[in-house]
């Protein structure tokens, strides 16, 4: 496996996802191209702590995150992507959409399928290999949820800006920017 980001490739699966579902404007609707797979399912952590009788820290250590995370079932071809809503900082609207995406990435670019695991632990990978699942997730999220490209037609100033019309949260906002300037 190799551990070298695919940044064509990420980029490439961006713009297909753009054409392929006429996204035409900003802020991206998450839930809305989420709906679009037929076999993944977003799932909150309240949800799935009450199913399960469980408290906010049982559901946090049995996904191995305060974020969120995806478990793929390989039989069946189907992706389940847990989200945290029940922590202050993490159920805001703008951080649930970059775990969202960030989670849609590893799923749209195979890191299930490509490391043969039902879920992406970080013990259960090399930390090379975590940090580059990482990486290219985030970089996902980056160009679906604020790409250059749109970012420069819509005559952006800052980060500010791109908190306005991206709906991102002042850190994710500030990382765009930075990675705008470049």
């Amino acid at each position: 496996m190799t551990t070298k980001i695919r940044y064509s490739y990420i980029k490439s699966t961006v713009n297909s996802l753009f054409i392929n579902l006429k996204i035409s404007s900003y802020p991206i609707d998450i839930t809305n191209i989420f709906s679009k797979f037929q076999n993944c399912r977003l799932v909150s952590y309240s949800r799935h702590m009450k199913k399960y009788n469980l408290s906010e820290k049982e559901v946090i250590l049995h996904f191995g995150s305060d974020e969120g995370c995806t478990i793929y079932n390989a039989k069946m071809n189907r992706y389940l992507v847990f989200y945290n809503d029940l922590n202050d900082y993490y159920k805001t609207p703008p951080r649930r959409r970059w775990t969202v995406a960030h989670e849609l990435g590893h799923i749209l670019l195979n890191h299930l399928t490509i490391t043969n695991k039902v879920q992406i632990f970080r013990n259960g990978l090399t930390d090379t290999e975590y940090n580059w699942l990482e990486a290219e997730a985030n970089r996902f999220a980056s160009l679906l949820l604020a790409n250059p490209i749109i970012l420069y037609k819509l005559n952006i100033k800052n980060n500010i800006d791109i908190m306005k019309f991206c709906k991102l949260s002042e850190e994710a906002s500030q990382y765009r920017y930075n990675d705008y300037l470049k």
